[in-house]
């Protein structure tokens, strides 16, 4: 499969990340995606949990 990013600036990240890390191209695409799906779902939990203490009842 030949993986075609169109951002110069994006493929030379990839390329970087891909020797970094001793993988494909294919696969430093993977990681990068899990890595920033991970990122913001905790980044979503944080803002709930925040949110949730803001709204909770508290004792006066």
């Amino acid at each position: 499969m030949v993986l075609h990013i169109a951002n110069p600036e994006v493929c030379a990240l990839v390329k970087l990340f891909a020797q970094e890390r001793g993988v494909t191209l294919s696969q430093a695409m993977k990681i990068a995606v899990k890595e920033a799906l991970a990122l913001e779902a905790a980044e979503r939990a944080r803002a709930d949990a925040a949110d949730s203490l803001a709204n909770s009842p508290r004792d006066r």
